[in-house]
């Protein structure tokens, strides 16, 4: 799927790979213009990890001074921009399973992003656990 953003035509056709869709239930007027934005596929903590990454490289540069000011440029929740930056400290293979998307069935990213200890192996320990709600 091409991912730089294009023009097209009013009452042109948007064909999607795979089968991928989104739905707008809104009707629009004839001639308005809509603004889409189509992202290729990702596992699914790879966005996640993402924002929280560059969220994080927008404080260290002084891009941004909170990240209350960052939520409120995406407007979006304060504490998803919270949870989203925790996911920075994890250890270097909950980060890897993450994205080759293997972690274990009961631990969530919510799970994840919500007070993770600071040391990696009581993050590992914790995964190992049953300290998850789903375990």
């Amino acid at each position: 799927m091409d991912t730089v953003p294009v023009s097209h035509t009013p009452g042109s056709r948007i064909w999607f790979a795979d089968g991928a869709k989104g739905i707008d239930p809104t009707e629009y007027a004839a001639g308005e213009t809509v603004n889409a934005r189509l992202l290729t596929v990702t596992g699914k903590g790879t966005l996640a990890l993402a924002r929280g990454h560059r969220w994080l490289a927008m404080l260290e540069s002084g891009e941004a001074k909170s990240l209350k000011e960052i939520a409120a440029r995406e407007g979006i929740d304060n504490s998803y921009v919270s949870r989203m930056a925790n996911l920075t400290t994890l250890a270097p293979d909950i980060v890897a399973a993450i994205l080759d998307d293997v972690l274990p069935n009961h631990i969530t990213l919510f799970d994840l992003a919500v007070d993770p200890p600071a040391l990696w192996d009581e993050q590992r320990e914790r995964i190992n656990s049953s300290r998850y709600s789903g375990a």
